[in-house]
C-alpha cells in the first residue's frame, strides 16, 4: 500500500471506526504537522503520506517518483497554500492540476492564481547602511505575510481543523460522528494549548528572539513576538549584517540563537560566540505538533526572561 497507516493520536469512541478490510481515505499532506491533523481527526479511517520529512527545506526538497504517484492517487490533499512555499509551487500544484479529482483544502484559504508576495528582506544587505536591523529576513518570506510556515500558529491549525474535518464527512460520510468527536478533542487541546502558551509569555519584557531560519513568523504574530532572522533571502549573511545582528543582540541581552536542523549553522554559531549565547535547536517540521509548539513556547520564554541575579558573595 502506497500510503502509509497513521493511527489516532487521542482515544475517542470506535463506533465509528471502519471495519476490517474497509477502504481508507488516502490523504497526502507536504509537512508532518499537517499529519498529526489529520491522524487526529481522521484515526483508524484515514491513510497518510507525508511529502516533506522533518529536516527538509521547502526551497530544495523534491519528492520521489514514488509520492508523486502517491500524491496522483489521493483521495484528498491538505495544501499548506502559501505562494511561498516552493515546495507546492514546484511539485504539488502541478501534479493537483493533473487531477482535479482530488478533494484539496488549503491551510492559507485557497489555492487558485497563487503569485509571490512582495519581499520583505527585513535586515539585509541594502538595508544596513542605516545601521537598521529589522526583523525577519530570509529567502523573500521575510514578515509573517510572507511566512509560509502557517502551521506554527495555533490559530492557522484551529481552522485547518475545522475544514479538514469538514472535507473528511464530505468524503467520507458514515464516518461523520467519529470526525465530529475527533474535532471537538482537537479544538479542546487547540484552546488548552494556546492558554498555556499565553502563559508563558506573558510578561516578558523581551519581545524579540533571533533565529538562524525565519520560520516562526506566524507563532511570533500570534503571541506579540518578533523573530530576526540571520538568514539574508536565503543565504548566508555578509559581514556588514553579522555586525549589525551582534550589535542588536547585545542590546537587547539576547541569550539564546534558535537554528533549524537542515539549514546551515555556521552564521547561528558565529553570532552566539560573539554575544555568549546558546544555539537552541527549534523544529518546526516536528510531527507532534502539540508538545512541539508547547515545547517551543517554552524554550522562547526561558531565552527571553531576565537573566538570574548573580549570586551574592
Amino acid at each position: 500500500m502506497i500510503f502509509a497507516l497513521t493511527a489516532s493520536c487521542s482515544p475517542v469512541e470506535s463506533a465509528a471506526e471502519p471495519t476490517a478490510g474497509a477502504e481508507r481515505l488516502r490523504v497526502g499532506v507536504t509537512v508532518p504537522p499537517q499529519a498529526y491533523l489529520v491522524a487526529r481527526l481522521g484515526g483508524e479511517r484515514v491513510a497518510i503520506e507525508v511529502l516533506m520529512p522533518s529536516g527538509s527545506s521547502e526551497e530544495t526538497f523534491s519528492p520521489s517518483p514514488r509520492q508523486m504517484v502517491a500524491l496522483s492517487r489521493a483521495d484528498f490533499y491538505l495544501l499548506v497554500g502559501h505562494p511561498a512555499f516552493l515546495v507546492e509551487r514546484r511539485h504539488v500544484l502541478p501534479a493537483l492540476e493533473r487531477n482535479p479529482g482530488v478533494r484539496v483544502v488549503a491551510m492559507a484559504g485557497g489555492h487558485q492564481g497563487l503569485k509571490r508576495p512582495s519581499s520583505d528582506p527585513g535586515l539585509s544587505e541594502r538595508s544596513e547602511s542605516n545601521g537598521s536591523a529589522g526583523a525577519g529576513g530570509g529567502h523573500g518570506h521575510g514578515g509573517e505575510a510572507g511566512d509560509p510556515h502557517l502551521w506554527t500558529a495555533p490559530r492557522h491549525m484551529r481552522a485547518a481543523a475545522v475544514a479538514v474535518a469538514a472535507a473528511l464527512a464530505e468524503l467520507d460520510p458514515a464516518g461523520s460522528p467519529l470526525y465530529r468527536a475527533r474535532l471537538a478533542s482537537l479544538l479542546a487541546d487547540l484552546d488548552a494549548l494556546d492558554a498555556e502558551v499565553r502563559r508563558e509569555l506573558t510578561g516578558l519584557e523581551r519581545r524579540r528572539f533571533l533565529v538562524a531560519h525565519p520560520a516562526w513568523g506566524h507563532f511570533a504574530a500570534e503571541y506579540g513576538l518578533e523573530q530576526v532572522a540571520i538568514e539574508d533571502e536565503g543565504k548566508e549573511p555578509g559581514p556588514r549584517r553579522l555586525v549589525a545582528l551582534v550589535e542588536l543582540a547585545r542590546a537587547e541581552g539576547m541569550r539564546a540563537v534558535f537554528s533549524q536542523a537542515g539549514f546551515p549553522d555556521a552564521a547561528a554559531r558565529a553570532v552566539a560566540a560573539e554575544i555568549g549565547a546558546r544555539v537552541v535547536p527549534l523544529d518546526p517540521l516536528a510531527r507532534d505538533w502539540l508538545d512541539n509548539t508547547r515545547a517551543t513556547a517554552r524554550a522562547i520564554a526561558a531565552a527571553l526572561a531576565p537573566p538570574a541575579p548573580a549570586p551574592v558573595l
